[in-house]
């Protein structure tokens, strides 16, 4: 535990999870307020508008706490990834690793401590980003025209709880992708820009219909089918037989998450500091 304390304290001593954290924070605003809102005024006289003033109706209480709470969890898995590949790629490009080594040379602890603190700390952002998009949607209902539909039925806080929950094993996975990648490259720069194209790409493959490889990526594994967001007799492509079971997501997630840091581990023991 000392470890994990001590790479927490290295973490937040930084500037930079903090100005990730804003910028999340900062995302979830300028599409649950901003975009939905000019969206709603521009529809008639800006082209292909209506399908952005849609999100009016996705913001409208309280099918629009589940579907923010989604957006935020989505938002941050990405300056997750920046922040692990930067804060691990960083102990290597400031040559603090070879110190680290030589007060725990035990390598096993010293990334399971990085792991660990890198996790915590993610998740603790992701709840506030979360939290954020709760608050702000709550904030904008007085904007929201009289006939905004609310699209999603049901108990939405169960349902935004589920999110957010299925969203911090996201969370998870790609603090172990990130960091794979940290150990591998070695460079905080090229560690994050192959993270973050990982990520955005795994968010593209998603908008393609009948794309069978996104059945098999971390965010549309858990986040794809959270209870209430999609009719449950369809699935991704809208055809009933690729809804993804609970059990397989948390599976697949698994899979990552171990495949991740097992590969991490392989080269972080094989490679000097």
């Amino acid at each position: 535990m000392s470890l994990v304390r001590a790479e927490l304290a290295k973490l937040t001593l930084r500037k930079l999870p903090f100005g990730l954290l804003a910028g999340a924070v900062g995302f979830v605003t300028l599409t649950v307020v901003i975009v939905p809102v000019v969206a709603r005024s521009t529809a008639a006289a800006m082209p292909g508008a209506e399908s952005l003033a849609a999100l009016t109706d996705m913001i409208k209480a309280p099918a629009g706490y589940v579907y923010a709470g989604q957006l935020a969890v989505n938002q941050i898995t990405l300056f997750v990834a920046i922040l692990a590949a930067i804060a691990v790629g960083n102990e290597y490009s400031w040559s603090t690793m070879a110190t680290t080594l030589v007060r725990e040379p035990r390598r096993g602890r010293v990334l399971s401590a990085k792991v660990a603190a890198l996790v915590a700390l993610s998740v603790a952002g992701s709840l506030a980003v979360f939290a954020a998009a709760l608050l702000l949607v709550a904030a904008v209902q007085p904007l929201l025209p009289a006939d905004a539909a609310s699209p999603i039925g049901g108990p939405w806080v169960a349902t935004a709880a589920s999110t957010w929950l299925r969203g911090s094993l996201v969370v998870a996975v790609w603090v172990a992708i990130a960091t794979m990648l940290a150990v591998v490259t070695r460079s905080p720069a090229a560690a994050a820009g192959i993270a973050v194209g990982l990520s955005i790409g795994e968010g593209v493959l998603a908008l393609i219909p009948y794309v069978r490889l996104v059945l098999i990526t971390p965010n549309v594994q858990a986040l794809q089918h959270v209870s209430g967001l999609a009719d449950p007799a369809a699935g991704f492509g809208g055809a009933a037989a690729d809804v993804i079971p609970a059990w397989r997501a948390a599976l697949v997630l698994a899979a990552w998450f171990a495949a991740s840091l097992g590969v991490a581990w392989a080269v972080f023991r094989a490679r000097d500091a």
